[in-house]
């Protein structure tokens, strides 16, 4: 991973690495003593000194009896350490409590706290102060919610805007942490599972990450209109287009509009011979669980598979679920899309956001202008984000919008070579 002074510094923390284990943060009736594995995955970008940790750690906690939080703290402290002495650390096996899931929670937030003494090395590196230190901070007061306490700690002690952190998890509780957290300014967070984290993205992606892309390919993008009932919608689209086909940027892409259900021939796009040709799909409308609806008819997957597979697919809209269901909307339909369909990566809305033109100009044209010009989805979206929230600060506006759009999918991701120039 290229970490130049320009990249936000990375935290990759996977909580449940394999989605069919129990959740240890809710063992079940008769749980305690079995073998089932729940892992921490942890890579950390150590911003002083520009070094990503090699290899990925794997911290594999089993099922047992501790008495102290000095057991995971001391693995814990020999891994950061050899990570400063060897630029790459290896855990070990560490044990927690599932009967208690005040301690267990503990204990995460202890491994937080030492990834934070590694961004702030002036803190103290003593396992005792350290745990003394997370009980003293006013953690205590809320112990419902360490993981966020020291997400939230971390962020608020980043000295510029570009040291920010972001976090790739599995753990979709996430990003509604993050949206509570918009006065810390930049925080991007991502949600992947780690089969695509280790892939770093399959087919077409994986050529153009080791720079076998045709650079002389003309790419097609697809923007789907999914709703005849918004009044900006089709200037929305035209402005998307202008933006996928700027002549400031290094690449421009063929786009094609597909304006209401009846303009859609979807037989047109299940073509095998079109797996190559589409980078990006850009859906404005409604979806559910069950999949995308323009108007009110369900678009069956099928009919987009080949333009879907190995595209960004972009859902500029919101779901048709309230609350939290909308999240498990997302949840549902992204791992399906991604995991059935070879979609590369899905930016979303973490909740329904306003329908703004303006804001929604704004914000696609920064993040299409980076990735056309080869850099990762990741950075697109943080320079898209950043674009937007100043935007709002501009104009004296405390809309937190521009942190609601959230990856899921493969951050690192390149759609374009960087050096990639597209023939006009």
């Amino acid at each position: 991973m290229d970490t130049n002074d320009n990249q936000q510094n990375v935290l990759f923390v996977v909580m449940h690495l394999d989605p069919k284990a129990p959740n240890p943060f809710k063992p079940e009736p008769g749980e305690i003593g079995h073998e089932e594995k729940h892992y921490l995955l942890v890579n950390v970008v150590d911003p002083k000194h520009r070094r990503t940790s090699a290899p990925v750690s794997v911290i594999e906690l089993r099922k047992g009896k501790i008495d102290t939080y000095n057991g995971i703290l001391s693995q814990f402290k020999c891994i950061m350490e050899q990570f400063h002495d060897d630029g790459g650390f290896i855990a070990e096996p560490a044990s927690f409590d599932a009967r208690n899931k005040r301690r267990l929670q503990y204990d995460i937030s202890t491994i937080g706290r030492l990834i934070y003494d590694l961004f702030q090395p002036e803190a103290a590196d003593d396992p005792q102060t350290l745990t003394a230190g997370l009980h003293d901070s006013g953690h205590h007061a809320d112990p419902g919610q360490p993981v966020r306490d020291w997400l939230n700690r971390m962020l608020s002690h980043s000295q510029r805007p570009d040291e920010a952190v972001t976090i790739v998890t599995n753990d979709f509780s996430i990003p509604w942490f993050w949206l509570k957290c918009a006065q810390y300014g930049l925080s991007l967070c991502e949600v992947c599972s780690l089969g695509i984290l280790q892939l770093q993205a399959k087919g077409r992606a994986d050529e153009v990450h080791h720079g076998q892309s045709d650079k002389s390919k003309k790419y097609k993008a697809l923007l789907i209109k999914g709703s005849s009932d918004l009044a900006f919608l089709e200037e929305e689209l035209g402005n998307i287009q202008t933006a996928l086909n700027a002549k400031r940027s290094p690449r421009t892409l063929d786009t094609e509009i597909a304006r209401t259900n009846r303009d859609l021939e979807l037989d047109d796009y299940n073509d095998e011979q079109l797996c190559n040709d589409f980078r990006i799909v850009h859906f404005s409308g409604h979806y559910t669980k069950d999949g995308l609806f323009i108007d009110d008819k369900r678009v069956r997957e099928s009919k987009l598979r080949c333009v879907l597979q190995g595209s960004l697919l972009i859902l500029d809209g919101c779901s048709s679920g309230r609350d939290l269901s909308a999240w498990t909307d997302v949840e549902t339909l992204t791992s399906r899309l991604i995991n059935d369909n070879g979609v590369l990566g899905c930016i979303v809305t973490a909740i329904p956001v306003k329908h703004d033109p303006l804001a929604s100009k704004i914000f696609w044209q920064a993040f299409y202008l980076r990735l056309l010009s080869g850099d990762t989805i990741g950075n697109a979206l943080v320079a898209a984000r950043l674009q937007l929230r100043e935007h709002f600060k501009s104009i004296e506006f405390e809309n937190p919008m521009w942190e609601c759009y959230q990856l899921i999918g493969n951050p690192v991701a390149r759609l374009f070579d960087a050096s990639a120039k597209a023939n006009a």
